[in-house]
């Protein structure tokens, strides 16, 4: 099972939880916030879903894998543990959730980075920017404009 039992206030839930759509580590020049770590390379990760349903969305395989069954990512089970461990032998900098919308699976996210800060590593969201202000104040996010109404 990808997902944790959880109480928050009064009703109680599962969480996307212990696995990755897809994982790469690239030069950080391809991530919307390039200029915090210019030379670094970014490990980024990414769950399944996403709260937006674009058709051309450069990573449909992932955003899409819980909608569109022709979207036939499947999950990867991992620990925040590994994923720091592997960041690090690759030689990232900066540990990233992207791929599908970040903001749905925060909670996992945010155990990755809670790990990865103890190992010195910056962390960081790339958005759609659905989340809510207070929340990208409190964490960091990027935006990447990937979709939306044509009044954008």
């Amino acid at each position: 099972m990808f997902a944790r039992f959880v109480t928050t206030g009064v009703d109680p839930c599962l969480l996307p939880w212990g696995y990755v759509g897809g994982i790469q580590c690239d030069p950080i020049e391809k991530k919307p916030f390039f200029h915090a770590h210019p030379g670094a390379l970014a490990y980024s990760f990414g769950m399944l879903g996403c709260d937006l349903h674009c058709g051309y969305c450069q990573n449909w395989v992932t955003s899409q894998a819980l909608r569109d069954p022709a979207a036939v990512v499947g999950p990867m089970r991992v620990t925040p543990a590994e994923l720091v461990h592997d960041a690090l032998r690759l030689g990232g900098r900066v540990i990233v959730s992207t791929y599908n919308e970040p903001l749905i699976t925060s909670e996992w996210a945010i155990a990755v980075f809670k790990e990865a800060r103890v190992s010195g590593l910056v962390t960081g969201f790339v958005s759609n920017g659905n989340g809510t202000h207070r929340f990208s104040n409190t964490c960091g996010v990027g935006g990447s404009l990937q979709g939306g109404p044509k009044e954008l």
